[in-house]
C-alpha cells in the first residue's frame, strides 16, 4: 500500500475513533493530561453541556435547559470547578449555563475572569456576570477607562445590551486608535446623546469600512433632540449618500405640526432628485410624502426616475388617493427585475394583493384587471 494511501486510512480511522468515544471520557482524558482530577458530578456536565449543545431547536433546548434546572444542586459543584479555570474547552458552555440556570453563586468567579482579562474567556464571563447581577455604572466606567483593551471590548459588549448605562466612556472610546474599539463603542452607543457627541459622530461618519458603517448606524438611531438638530441639518449639505441616509434616519417622519416639520421641504427635496442618492433618496421621500409642503403631484412626474423603494412609497400615497398612477405604479414593480429591486418587488405584490384581493399566484392576469377596473377589495392601510 503507498505511504500516501496508508496514512490517509490511518488518519480516518483516528476520526472514527475520536467520534465514537464517549464525551465524558474526552473530557476526562483531558483533564488527566492537565494532571488534573475532575470533581463528582463532572460527567453528569458533561452529558448536559452535549444534550444542549445536539438541541438546536428551541422546544428542544427548554426541554434540556429545564432538565438542567431540575440537577442544579448537583451541577453547581462541578461548574463552579469549571469556572475556576478559564482555559479548560468547557467554560465558555458552563458560563452561559450559569447565566440561564441562573447560577448566583458563579457570579465572582465570572467577574474575577472578567475583571483579569483573560484572553478567550473575558467576553462571555463578563456578559454571563452581567445577567447574574448588573455590573454598576462605576464598574463601567473604571473598566473601559482603563487600558485592557479586552477588558474594554467584554465591556462595550455589556454596554450594548444596557444602553443607557454609561456614556461618557464610550463617547472617549469613539477616538480610540484600534477600529474595533471604536466599531463597538458606536454599537453601543445609546440613541440620546449630547451635541459633543454628535460632533464626534460626524467626524467618523465620513470615513471608510466598518468605522464608518457603524458611525452611520449609531447616526441612524439618534434622537432628533433640540440639542442636536442643528448640527443634523448642518452636516446634510456635501456629505455622501449613505451618510445623508443614516442623517435622514435621524429625522422624525411626520405628519408635523403646522411650522414645525424639521427640515425644510428644499433639503429634502435636494435628495430627493440626487442622482445615485439610493437609501438618501429613498429617505427623503418618505419625508416628503408626510411633509407639509411635499408636492405628490411634482413626485409623481418624478417616480421613474427614483429608486424602486421610493417608487412604492409614491404608489401607495397616490392610491389613497384614488389616482390611477399609483395601482400602475404598483403593477410596473411587481414585475421589475434587478436585485436592487427584490424588496420593493415583494412590497408592490404584497400591497397588490392586499388591495385588489387576488392572491399573488392569481396576479399575473387578475392584477392587470384590477388595475383597468379602478375598484378597492381592501382600503389602504
Amino acid at each position: 500500500m503507498r505511504p500516501r494511501r496508508l496514512l490517509f486510512w490511518a488518519t480516518m480511522a483516528t476520526g472514527v475513533l475520536v467520534w465514537l468515544w464517549p464525551g465524558q471520557e474526552r473530557h476526562r482524558a483531558a483533564a488527566a493530561a492537565a494532571g488534573e482530577a475532575v470533581p463528582e458530578g463532572f460527567d453528569e456536565l458533561v452529558e448536559a453541556l452535549e444534550g444542549l449543545n445536539a438541541a438546536w431547536r428551541p422546544e428542544a433546548r427548554a426541554r434540556e435547559l429545564q432538565a438542567c434546572r431540575a440537577r442544579a444542586a448537583s451541577l453547581a459543584g462541578p461548574m463552579l470547578w469549571v469556572l475556576e479555570r478559564p482555559a479548560r474547552r468547557e467554560f465558555t458552555a458552563v458560563a452561559e449555563l450559569s447565566a440561564v440556570l441562573p447560577l448566583p453563586e458563579a457570579r465572582p468567579y465570572l467577574a474575577d475572569v472578567a475583571l483579569l482579562a483573560v484572553p478567550g474567556a473575558c467576553g462571555v464571563a463578563a456578559l454571563a456576570a452581567d445577567v447574574l447581577v448588573p455590573w454598576s455604572a462605576r464598574d463601567l466606567e473604571d473598566a473601559l477607562g482603563g487600558d485592557s483593551a479586552e477588558l474594554q471590548k467584554a465591556m462595550l459588549q455589556v454596554c450594548a445590551r444596557r444602553p443607557h448605562a454609561v456614556l461618557t466612556p464610550l463617547v472617549a472610546l469613539l477616538e480610540a486608535d484600534d477600529p474595533e474599539l471604536r466599531r463597538l463603542a458606536l454599537a453601543a452607543l445609546p440613541s440620546q446623546v449630547d451635541a459633543g457627541c454628535v460632533d464626534l459622530l460626524l467626524q467618523l461618519v465620513e470615513g471608510e469600512g466598518e468605522v464608518a458603517a457603524a458611525a452611520q448606524g449609531a447616526v441612524a438611531r439618534l434622537q432628533w433632540t433640540d440639542a442636536v438638530a442643528p448640527r443634523l441639518r448642518a452636516a446634510l449639505s456635501g456629505v455622501s449618500p449613505a451618510t445623508a441616509a443614516a442623517l435622514l434616519a435621524a429625522c422624525p417622519v411626520g405628519p408635523y405640526p403646522e411650522g414645525q416639520a424639521p427640515l425644510a421641504a428644499a433639503e429634502l427635496w435636494s435628495w430627493a432628485t440626487a442622482q445615485d442618492g439610493g437609501a438618501a433618496t429613498e429617505r427623503a421621500v418618505a419625508l416628503l410624502l408626510r411633509h407639509p409642503e411635499g408636492d405628490l403631484e411634482r413626485l409623481r412626474a418624478l417616480a421613474p426616475a427614483l429608486p424602486p423603494a421610493a417608487r412604492v412609497d409614491v404608489a401607495r400615497a397616490l392610491v389613497e388617493r384614488a389616482d390611477r398612477t399609483g395601482r400602475e405604479l404598483l403593477l410596473d414593480l411587481a414585475y421589475q427585475e434587478g436585485k436592487d429591486a427584490q424588496v420593493a418587488r415583494a412590497r408592490a405584490r404584497a400591497e397588490l394583493a392586499q388591495l385588489s384581493g387576488v392572491p399573488p399566484h392569481l396576479g399575473a392576469t387578475g392584477w392587470p384587471a384590477w388595475v383597468a377596473s379602478g375598484e378597492l377589495a381592501a382600503p389602504p392601510r
